[in-house]
């Protein structure tokens, strides 16, 4: 984001944040860099398009709604505020690349680029509109904006008004969005609070999925490399969800909860688990709640236990209940992060769910003999390490978004398999207990069936003992090198029975457990060799943790002593 200074301009209203708005304006602000809330939308026109009656028309929409004039201010003040100016410049480019070679990634080069250039919060409006032509009868119109102002639902109403425009037709009046906020001033917080604590309570640790390996810990981490992977459900297996949703009286979006909450249960081996959901956040006591244009959308925990012996239908049921009760206690992010016994900066959660409903209006993709919008195409990311975004309507279309640097592409298709494979024991085993439920695909079961008929011969011998015999074999040869010191393997056996001696006097004894906090040394694998000939297990700590953490470590596994390196000598 760039820091300019706006244009004195007059101002239509001012009136305060919503929930969401506030969330993500503090995320905004404390990572300005990071590429969060820009959503783009590529359409791809095909026809004979009058690009002049186009930017009218986008110009005619901007006017006609508050939240596309609207900026915000949040300096010198106690409370940030948004601010409705009463006219603003569409930002409005065209480009033409007929002539150009041909180049597929020309179009996602552009994208992340305009990405880069982000928004000055402070100036209105906050889109920006590119038209690009590919050939003489074929455009992309990229709209980017930032996530304050639309959700994708507002999003859908404003292309629905735009294509209207451009045909002359009559706008539908919407009410404002500042109608939503008095609605939201109105509401008890107090009733909010109290929900979320009681939900809430003795969760103090994000669910995080096993399958990826952490960023490197230094100074300046890399900037996250955002990707995508798909799975999409044929129409037969789409069809029966629904039908068994309705036959239930389930949404199909408590179906994909339930199968993502127990995919997180089964890959961390936990029955109390935390992801968040997105949710419309439309209410049904505002009048034309459904039809207004701004940011409704808000994301919540979903906090879900898992009971092994219960019927997948019943604890659907139940799902979905304790959602429809969460939804009516709608609060800021923010706020229920205070209200949690989470540690201060610690996420809610690590993993986010999206059931993608926009009202794109069917009449964008019907032929007016002159234009048609061919594909629509959604790009945004988030600021949660793995986000699975779910849209569709014959076919359910899974979209899991995450970071190269932390999770690795076959791992993401084997969790997205996993995902159907659970949603398909819904429909073919929806009597049988949530713990019977399949997991593995018929190939991964096959691969199961083949380990475990292998027929592997273990050693007899314990590590002791085996090191022992290769001392005997080649008590002279280099046993372990670390910088320029080296032990052979009759040294370090005759070092670490020294040490395991002097460990059996300290009252060491089978199962005894040993920590063992030593930098990467000779010292640490004669420290290692010496706990196991003592017949004990040790338990590795890290130097560097802090001393709260290595203490909680050295209690909880209840260890007799602690190893730690040879002090030097003076």
């Amino acid at each position: 984001m760039n820091s300019s200074k706006p244009p004195t301009k007059p101002i239509a209203d001012l009136y305060p944040l919503s929930p969401m708005q506030q969330g993500m304006l503090f995320h905004t602000l404390l990572s300005p860099d990071a590429g969060m809330y820009l959503p783009q939308i590529d359409l791809t026109i095909e026809g004979e398009l009058d690009s002049i009656a186009l930017k009218q028309a986008w110009q005619q929409v901007v006017a006609q709604h508050p939240v596309l004039r609207t900026a915000f201010q949040w300096e010198k003040h106690d409370q940030p505020f948004q601010v409705v100016y009463q006219q603003v410049e569409l930002p409005w480019q065209e480009q033409d690349w007929r002539e150009l070679p041909p180049d597929s990634d020309r179009l996602e080069t552009f994208l992340a680029a305009d990405r880069q250039q982000g928004f000055d919060l402070k100036t209105a409006p906050l889109i920006r509109l590119t038209l690009i032509r590919v050939a003489d009868t074929c455009y992309h119109l990229i709209w980017t904006q930032h996530h304050l102002i639309l959700d994708g639902w507002s999003a859908g109403l404003v292309l629905s008004d735009v294509f209207q425009a451009y045909r002359h037709a009559p706008l539908p009046l919407r009410r404002p969005y500042r109608d939503y906020i008095a609605w939201w001033q109105q509401q008890n917080q107090s009733a909010a609070q109290t929900f979320w604590r009681t939900q809430m309570q003795g969760f103090t640790t994000p669910t995080l999925l096993p399958i990826g390996h952490p960023s490197p810990l230094t100074a300046d981490p890399p900037a996250p490399n955002w990707t995508e992977q798909h799975l999409t459900l044929t129409d037969t297996t789409t069809a029966a969800l629904k039908a068994l949703a309705q036959q239930h009286q389930l949404t199909l979006n408590t179906l994909i909860q339930g199968a993502f909450a127990l995919l997180l249960s089964r890959y961390t081996d936990q029955d109390d688990i935390c992801f968040g959901a997105t949710h419309a956040g439309r209410p049904a006591t505002l009048a034309g709640a459904e039809a207004m244009i701004g940011l409704f959308i808000n994301t919540l925990p979903v906090r879900v236990r898992i009971a092994g012996d219960v019927s997948p239908i019943l604890w659907l049921q139940q799902l979905q209940a304790q959602q429809v009760e969460a939804m009516q206690h709608d609060c800021s992010l923010l706020d229920l992060q205070s209200w949690c016994n989470m540690p201060r900066g610690t996420p809610l959660f690590e993993s986010l769910l999206v059931f993608e409903n926009y009202p794109i209006d069917a009449e964008l993709f019907q032929s007016d003999n002159a234009l048609q919008i061919t594909q629509v195409r959604s790009i945004e990311w988030t600021n949660v390490p793995i986000t699975l975004l779910v849209s569709g309507s014959n076919r359910l279309l899974f979209r899991l978004k995450f970071d190269r640097h932390q999770f690795q592409s076959d791992a993401i298709d084997r969790f997205l398999t996993h995902l159907q494979t659970l949603l398909e024991g819904f429909v073919l085993q929806p009597n049988t207990s949530l713990v019977n439920l399949p997991l593995l695909m018929a190939s991964e079961l096959q691969q199961l069936a083949a380990w475990n008929t292998t027929q592997t011969e273990y050693p007899a011998q314990c590590l002791p003992d085996l090191f022992e015999a290769q001392v005997d074999r080649t008590p002279d040869a280099i046993a372990v090198c670390f910088a320029d010191h080296q032990l052979t393997y009759r040294e370090l056996n005759d070092r670490a029975n020294q040490l395991a001696h002097h460990l059996q006097s300290l009252g060491v004894q089978p199962e005894t457990v040993i920590g063992i906090c030593i930098d990467r040394s000779l010292d640490l694998i004669i420290g290692l060799l010496a706990i196991l000939k003592a017949g004990a297990a040790y338990l590795p700590l890290d130097p560097t943790l802090p001393p709260d953490r290595l203490s909680f470590m050295l209690t909880d596994a209840q260890a007799l002593l602690v190893l730690t390196p040879t002090p030097p000598h003076p």
